[in-house]
């Protein structure tokens, strides 16, 4: 292997580790929003009691 050729697997090592990281890092952001937009939705839910008190009208 040339100088050359190892160069080139040295830097495809790079940029596949490189987005391999890229990917993992977006993934979690795309985690922690969908959790964010649940916990969210959760929280509405519960805030959404119903008076069983109040006056019916049918």
């Amino acid at each position: 292997m040339s100088i050359k050729d190892g160069s080139k697997s040295v830097g495809s090592g790079i940029a596949i580790s490189s987005s391999k990281i890229a990917l993992n890092a977006f993934e979690s952001y795309v985690e922690d929003k969908l959790n964010e937009k649940t916990e969210k939705k959760e929280s509405k839910n519960l805030n959404n009691k119903v008076d069983v008190n109040a006056p019916k009208s049918f």
